[in-house]
Parts: C-alpha cells; sequence; structure tokens
C-alpha cells in the first residue's frame, strides 16, 4: 500500500522554525516535504496544491490556519484566494478581518497578515467592495458588538474589549452613531429578557 507524502507548510517570516521542521523530518524519516509561506494567502495557495497538507506556523495565524484548513477541505465553502481573483482575495480579506476584530486591525498589520502591499490592498477593497477598509473594519466591529450585546451578559466595556474598541468613551460615541442609542440602551431595548 503505497502512502501519500504529506506536505508540511511552515508559516513563519524568519528560517528558525522553518530549519527546525525541516531536522526533525529528517530525523524521524518522515515522509513528508516542507515548504516555506511567509503569508496566510502563500500558505493557503500552497494547501490548494497539495490535499494532504499541514500548516505549522509559530505565531497567532494558528486560529485563520485551522480554518483555512477546513476550507480546503470545503467544509464551509469558504473560497481560499486565488492570486489575482479580486473576488477571492477580498473574501479572504473580510474573512480575516472577522476571526480577528478584537486584534489590532489596521492597514500595515493586515498588509503583513495577509501578505499584500497595503496600497494594493487598499485599492484592491475598495474598488471590489465601494468602502474602505478601515469603514469596514468599523462595521464589523459594531456589528458584533450589537450581537453581542443582545445575546451575552458581559459588561458592556467588555463587549468593546472583544471587538478591538477597548475605550469604553470611543465605543459608545462610535456606536451611538452607528445605531443611534447608547449600547447600554440598545442592549436594554432588544435584550430578551432571561426570567431574571
Amino acid at each position: 500500500m503505497r502512502q501519500n507524502t504529506m506536505q508540511l507548510i511552515v508559516l513563519s517570516r524568519g528560517d528558525g522554525l522553518y530549519e527546525k521542521v525541516c531536522r526533525d523530518v529528517s530525523k524521524e524519516s518522515m515522509r513528508a516535504s516542507v515548504k516555506k509561506a511567509r503569508s496566510l494567502c502563500e500558505a493557503a495557495v500552497l494547501m490548494r496544491t497539495a490535499p494532504h497538507s499541514v500548516v505549522v506556523t509559530d505565531d497567532d495565524s494558528l486560529p485563520v490556519v485551522t480554518e483555512l484548513i477546513m476550507s480546503a477541505e470545503g467544509e464551509d465553502g469558504f473560497v481560499i484566494p486565488d492570486r489575482g481573483n479580486a473576488e477571492e482575495e477580498v473574501a479572504f480579506i473580510r474573512y480575516y478581518i472577522r476571526m480577528h476584530l478584537g486584534d489590532e486591525l489596521n492597514l500595515e498589520t493586515l498588509s503583513r497578515k495577509i501578505g499584500l502591499s497595503p496600497n494594493y490592498l487598499c485599492t484592491l477593497f475598495h474598488k471590489e467592495t465601494g468602502i474602505s477598509i478601515r469603514r469596514f473594519i468599523e462595521k464589523s466591529r459594531l456589528e458584533k458588538a450589537a450581537y453581542l450585546l443582545e445575546t451575552e451578559a458581559d459588561l458592556i466595556a467588555d463587549v468593546g474589549k472583544r471587538v478591538g474598541l477597548p475605550n469604553p468613551s470611543y465605543f459608545s460615541k462610535l456606536f451611538k452613531k452607528f445605531y443611534g442609542e447608547t449600547p447600554r440602551r440598545y442592549r436594554a431595548s432588544r435584550r430578551i429578557s432571561s426570567g431574571g
């Protein structure tokens, strides 16, 4: 019975983890090839080319990598971005933002994590969606905050932190501008009473 060779994709900016994985593979005489990816998009492209891929990472990208693996297997219908396909790249950018609302999300961070230049990222997103990345992030954070206010009992300040708006007064101001009422009033008017 012939075994398929596994492809290990090392998602890392430096060479340390990549070299360690290569050493471990040769030491264990594993049937695996090792490839290096410098961005999530690059890892996704490599996964698309090899059905038996495992991603190894040295940063906080593991949850997104896990989602990419699920997507590669078609479990949630998410499209792994194909370089040069603007629609797929923007779908990936939106997906990444929604998965990281509580993180620092600015153009430089997104550019580095997704693997596209800041200028291209900004232009592409606006051209495809009609809104800026900054506006999309803000809108996504506030929509998630509204959902959390309706469904969870966290303190309002904690909801703000969970969606990447840790300053309570700024969170309230932005929320009121978007929904027309403060987070407290919004919660009181929409939350389903749990009997207590």
